[in-house]
C-alpha cells in the first residue's frame, strides 16, 4: 500500500510577465562534451537521452584511440579538469571553415582563472589544436547535422519550460536589470547543468538535455543557473566575511562527503552554490510556493544543512523593502547569519541530526489485541507530520520466519490527526502460527519542512 507525494503542478499557475528567452543547441557545446564522453570523464557519460549516446560511441569508435583523449584524461588526473570548467570551454572556442580555434574575441585567462580546472594558457591551447584534429579527422560536423532532429525535438521539449520565468521578479529581487540568458540544450552533456559568464554582461546556461522535461525537477535547476548571473558578484563581496564558516562547514566530514556528492569540494564553490540556493528558494516561495519547501529540503539533505537559517533571515529582507532596496543592501544582515552558524556550527549540526520524526508508539502489536481490535494499527509520531503522504512496505531484510502482514483491501490508511497514522491489517488472513512484519518506509513519512524518518520503523507483530 502505497501513496506517493503530489505535487498538483497544475494548480501551480503564477503569472508573470514572460521573460524572452532563447533555447538552442550548438556545434560548440556537442563537440567539446562528446569528446568528454568519449574519453571516458564519469560527469560526460550519463547523458538521459540513450539513443544519442549510443550515436557517439558508434560513430567516433574508429577513432578512440585519438591522441585527445589520452590528454583529456591526464588533465583530469593531474587538474581534476571536468563539470563546469568543460561546458565553459565551449564558449571560448570558434568552429569556422571546418576549423576549430580560440575565439580571438574571448579573454582565455578568465577560463583558466576560474576553478583553476583549465591549470594555464599553455595546456587550454594545447587541447584546442588536438580538438582540432580530432574534428577533422572524425568530420565530427557530419555527425552534428545528421543529429538535427534529434536537437529540434529537444529544444521543442525543453522551450516550455522558460515561458513562464518572471523577469520582473528577478529586477526586484536584485533591484538590477533582468538579463536573459541564452540556453543551450546539451544531449552529450550528461545529466549537469552549468551557468557560463558571457559577452558584455550576458551570460549562457548549458541544460544537459532530459528524457522528461518535468517542472517539479526542472524548473529549481534553471532558475538556480539564472541566479548565478546576480548572486555571484554578492558572494564574491561577502565572501571575505564568511570564509572562515565555510572552512568551518567543510572541516565536518560529513558534510564535505555529501557535497562532494553533488559535485562541490572546495570553500568558494559550496560559498557559491549556497547563496544561488538561496536565491532559488526565495524565488520558489514567491512564484510556485508548494515547491519551495520541498527544493529547500532536497539541499538541506544535500548538505547545504545551514540553508533554512538562511531562508529565515530573508524575511527581514522581504518585509522591509524599503530599507534594503537591493540584495546587496542586504548582505550584511546574511553575512551575520552566517557568521552565527558557523561560531555555534556544533550546536546547530546536532539540531539538525536530531530534527527528524521519531516513531513514539505502535498499537497494537500483540496478534490476539490486534484482532481484537478488528485490525487497526495506530502509529504516533514525535512531530506533526504531512498528513497525505505514507509509504508501507516490507524490509529488504527480513527477519527469519516473518512474512508481511495482510493489508486491509478496502479500509485505506489514513492521517487521523498530524500525529497519528492509522492501517489496517486483513484479520481474516491470519494464521496463528505465522509472524508477520511490516515496514515504515523513511521516504513517506515527514513533517511539513520535509525532514524524514531517519530510518525506516519495523512493527513486528
Amino acid at each position: 500500500m502505497k501513496r506517493a507525494i503530489v505535487l498538483f503542478l497544475s494548480l501551480l499557475i503564477y503569472y508573470t510577465s514572460s521573460a524572452q528567452i532563447s533555447v538552442t543547441t550548438d556545434e560548440r557545446v556537442e563537440l567539446t562534451s562528446a569528446v568528454f564522453r568519449l574519453a571516458g570523464i564519469p560527469e560526460y557519460t550519463d547523458g538521459e537521452v540513450a539513443s544519442y549516446n549510443v550515436a557517439i560511441d558508434e560513430y567516433f569508435e574508429r577513432y578512440k584511440d585519438n591522441a585527445l583523449f589520452e590528454y583529456i584524461r591526464k588533465l583530469r588526473n593531474e587538474d581534476r579538469l571536468g563539470y563546469a570548467s568543460v561546458a565553459a570551454s565551449a564558449f571560448y572556442i570558434t568552429i569556422q571553415n571546418g576549423e576549430v580555434n580560440i575565439d580571438p574575441s574571448r579573454d582565455i585567462s578568465e577560463l583558466t582563472g576560474k576553478g583553476k580546472q583549465w591549470a594555464s594558457d599553455k595546456k587550454f591551447r594545447k587541447y584546442v589544436r588536438l580538438l582540432n584534429d580530432f574534428y577533422q579527422e572524425s568530420n565530427f560536423t557530419q555527425f552534428y547535422n545528421a543529429q538535427s532532429q534529434t536537437y529540434a525535438e529537444q529544444i521543442d521539449k525543453a522551450g516550455s519550460l522558460f515561458d513562464n520565468i518572471n523577469g520582473e521578479w528577478f529586477a526586484n529581487f536584485y533591484g538590477v536589470e533582468f538579463v536573459a540568458p541564452k540556453v543551450y540544450i546539451a544531449l552529450g552533456n550528461g545529466k549537469h547543468n552549468y551557468f557560463v559568464n558571457g559577452h558584455d554582461g550576458g551570460y549562457d546556461i548549458v541544460l544537459g538535455a532530459k528524457r522528461y522535461y518535468l517542472i517539479d525537477t526542472l524548473l529549481p535547476v534553471i532558475i538556480h543557473e539564472i541566479c548565478h548571473q546576480y548572486s555571484n558578484p554578492i558572494t564574491d563581496a561577502m565572501y571575505s566575511d564568511i570564509e572562515g564558516d565555510f572552512a568551518t562547514f567543510l572541516s565536518d566530514d560529513d558534510i564535505t562527503t555529501r557535497l562532494a556528492n553533488i559535485g562541490y569540494r572546495d570553500t568558494k564553490t559550496v560559498a557559491i552554490e549556497w547563496f544561488t540556493n538561496l536565491c532559488t528558494v526565495m524565488y520558489l516561495q514567491d512564484n510556485v510556493p508548494l515547491l519551495a519547501g520541498y527544493h529547500a529540503a532536497k539541499l538541506r539533505d544535500n548538505g547545504f544543512i545551514w540553508l533554512p537559517a538562511t531562508i529565515k533571515s530573508m524575511e527581514e529582507f522581504c518585509a522591509n523593502r524599503d530599507l534594503y532596496p537591493t540584495l546587496s543592501s542586504y548582505a550584511p544582515k546574511i553575512v551575520q547569519c552566517i557568521n552565527d552558524f558557523g561560531s555555534n556550527y556544533s550546536e546547530y549540526k546536532m539540531a539538525y541530526l536530531n530534527s527528524n520524526p521519531q516513531v513514539v508508539e505502535v498499537t497494537p502489536t500483540d496478534l490476539q489485541a490486534l484482532i481484537n481490535n478488528n485490525g487497526e494499527v495506530k502509529v504516533t509520531f514525535s512531530k506533526p507530520m504531512m498528513i497525505y503522504a505514507y509509504t508501507l512496505g516490507i524490509p529488504q531484510n527480513v527477519a527469519e520466519g516473518y512474512i508481511k502482514v495482510p493489508m486491509h483491501t478496502e479500509k485505506e490508511p489514513y492521517w487521523s490527526d498530524d500525529t497519528t497514522f492509522v492501517f489496517y491489517v486483513d484479520i481474516s488472513s491470519f494464521d496463528s502460527e505465522a509472524k508477520y512484519v511490516i515496514e515504515l518506509q523513511s521516504e513517506g513519512f515527514m513533517t511539513s519542512d520535509y525532514t524524514h524518518l531517519k530510518d525506516s520503523y519495523i512493527i513486528y507483530f
